[in-house]
């Protein structure tokens, strides 16, 4: 009798206790079982969808791997990741990878990398998971949960956190640029923010006012940045819409930032970003990616066409260009003849530097674009 009594006082506690909590606005702590119902949305070509739960996932064949990743900052993490390889995960849903030209992988914090057919070619399969265990822990904390995409040998920014979408895409994104630009001449009229960057504060150009003063932009394409050190990477367009900047001053500038981007993530001195048709360069940075020559006299600089050729502008030689000057000033070459035209940056301006050969030139003191003649 005296234990019954005890069991009853005991459930009355728990009971009252829960009602407290209830009351109180509390939240119970998540069960495993509640935890891995969440889901992850794929998306196929053709805008169908299917989902897969984080319970499924754990049914899929798992493999240990002890994962590392570079930051921007020069930092490495490293971790113990345990979950189903990206292939499987899609096999789950009967999609084969080997079938799509890329995949997107985006978290619920609006973060998003896409994997080109490259990427996971130089990726091992059982080193592109979609972690479900981290450190042993197989509820993930919230800033990582319910998934975490682990993508081996490459830096931070591939690796996605809270994994919530995949979006399979049937064809690559083609590219035709026709038009470069030098940023900082683009950009002359936009009034910069002030972007908190480690502890300091520097200037950082809203790309949501760049995109009207470009030829177009087809945002089913995607946003490519290409660091100094020759580290690429791909955004949807769609993602970097609004809320997205390029730091254009102080440390590791230029640089992407946005609140969902973990500085140490951005691409660091980027030398060129390009939308589907325009391309935009850093020139003091794409003279660190590509190298100088000497021009004559102390000036060293890049020649147009190796310019051009980085940023993916396609049969140069067969073309005609215009290079226009931020005052108006133009002048119309071959692309032939770009191999013997050099841009040359002293200080905030980017000089065009003619071979000696062209006899009287006309005078690009400032650089705005070069814009194929159609």
């Amino acid at each position: 009798m005296r234990t019954r009594l005890l069991l009853i006082a005991a459930c009355l506690l728990t009971a009252g206790v829960l009602a407290a909590g209830l009351l109180a606005g509390c939240t119970l702590p998540q069960t495993q079982a509640s935890y891995d119902k969440q889901t992850i949305k794929i998306e196929f070509p053709d805008g169908g969808t299917k989902t897969v739960s984080i319970a499924a996932l754990r049914k899929l064949p798992q493999h240990h791997l002890s994962a590392s990743y570079l930051r921007s900052t020069g930092k490495r993490e490293s971790y113990q990741m345990d979950g189903p390889e990206l292939k499987d995960v899609l096999a789950s849903v009967g999609a084969n990878l080997d079938d799509y030209a890329q995949v997107s992988v985006g978290g619920s914090d609006g973060y998003y990398t896409l994997l080109s057919r490259d990427i996971i070619a130089e990726t091992k399969p059982d080193q592109l998971l979609v972690a479900v265990k981290v450190n042993g822990k197989a509820k993930l904390d919230k800033a990582v949960a319910p998934a975490w995409l682990t993508v081996q040998g490459q830096r931070g920014p591939y690796w996605v956190k809270m994994v919530n979408q995949i979006t399979l895409y049937k064809d690559e994104q083609k590219k035709d640029i026709t038009t470069v630009w030098v940023f900082s001449n683009l950009t002359q009229n936009i009034k910069p923010i002030s972007y908190p960057y480690f502890g300091e504060k520097d200037e950082a150009i809203n790309l949501q006012d760049v995109w009207p003063l470009l030829d177009s932009v087809n945002w089913k394409s995607f946003f490519t940045m290409k660091s100094s050190d020759g580290y690429l990477r791909n955004e949807s367009l769609r993602a970097v819409m609004k809320d997205y900047y390029l730091k254009t001053t102080g440390k590791d500038a230029p640089i992407n930032v946005a609140p969902t981007i973990d500085p140490a993530f951005g691409v660091k001195n980027i030398a060129w970003c390009s939308t589907d048709a325009d391309a935009m360069i850093f020139p003091s940075q794409m003279a660190k990616l590509l190298g100088t020559t000497g021009v004559g006299g102390d000036y060293q600089g890049v020649a147009l066409d190796k310019i051009l050729k980085e940023v993916g502008v396609t049969d140069i030689a067969s073309k005609k260009f215009v290079l226009e000057d931020v005052s108006g000033a133009s002048a119309t070459v071959s692309g032939s003849d770009l191999s013997k035209i050099w841009l040359v940056t002293t200080g905030a301006t980017s000089v065009v530097k003619f071979d000696w050969s062209f006899g009287v030139v006309p005078q690009i003191p400032n650089l705005l674009d070069i814009r194929e003649v159609k």
